[in-house]
């Protein structure tokens, strides 16, 4: 059995390796994520033009396929099903959420992340974005390597997320 990891695309890796965002939108059916993987960029399925614009140089600047940047730790996990839910989470995220039929339904993960020191090689898992299992990579965290963001900055941006979802839920 193999390693956990997220494979996510390039730009949305590197939003989360620079504290931008602190969360990843997958579809329902990705996998249930463990309590730490590793991230896993991949150019499969990643479209510029659901990038925010300011956001799309990141497309062909991020972290390349084949390395495993950083890890993650799972702090919280929420099913979204309603559009107006997810549309509440449009300012926590690089990738638009303008479209949330493309989205629906989806599995928000909050994500502790942390800085890989020397990022180790992996060898690029074909697919779109999901959770997948990778052979020959350490476990997550057991290389060194420190959160991309302060405590105090991280809980401050996932009570931002947790409030977006309880307010929207609640008008839904």
């Amino acid at each position: 059995m193999g390693t956990p990891a997220l494979r996510i695309w390039p730009a949305v890796a590197h939003a989360l390796l620079q504290g931008e965002q602190v969360v990843a939108l997958l579809p329902a059916g990705a996998g249930v994520p463990p309590d730490r993987l590793w991230l896993l960029p991949t150019a499969t399925g990643q479209s510029v033009e659901l990038l925010k614009p300011a956001y799309r140089r990141w497309a062909e600047t991020a972290e390349p396929s084949g390395t495993a940047p950083g890890w993650a730790e799972v702090v919280d996990v929420a099913e979204v099903d309603e559009p107006s839910v997810l549309d509440a989470l449009d300012a926590k995220t690089v990738r638009s959420t303008a479209d949330p039929a493309a989205l629906l339904p989806a599995r928000v993960l909050v994500l502790r992340v942390h800085q890989a020191h020397g990022p180790p090689s992996v060898a690029a898992a074909p697919g779109g974005v999901s959770i997948v299992e990778v052979e020959g990579l350490a476990a997550p965290g057991s290389t060194p390597g420190e959160p991309v963001l302060s405590d105090v900055a991280f809980e401050a941006r996932r009570k931002g997320v947790e409030d977006s979802l309880s307010a929207a839920r609640a008008s839904a």
